[in-house]
């Protein structure tokens, strides 16, 4: 992950919103229609949390709200119009 001077990485086991996660394995079902030949798929995200941190602290959630990121370059390199000059004085 790239240095910035607005983050750190801490060790600390707490999750709180705007951490960031790397690397996540996500698993979901293909082909539901036919629940009989449904296949599962894991893909990887970096992701974001985006649950309040009060929330996630006094762990009144059954589920944490994640929002998977990707860098600049990985964006403009899936998104070609971000990489014209045009796309970036926009």
């Amino acid at each position: 992950m790239t240095n910035y001077p607005w983050y750190e990485i801490v060790s600390d086991e707490i999750i709180l919103q705007g951490d960031l996660f790397e690397n996540i394995p996500f698993e979901y079902s293909r082909n539901i229609v036919n629940k009989k030949k449904a296949t599962a798929v894991i893909d990887y995200y970096d992701v974001i949390v985006l649950s309040q941190s009060c929330d996630l602290v006094a762990r009144k959630l059954k589920n944490v709200i994640l929002c998977p990121y990707w860098t600049l370059e990985e964006f403009g390199q899936a998104n070609n119009t971000y990489q014209s000059k045009k796309g970036k004085k926009n």
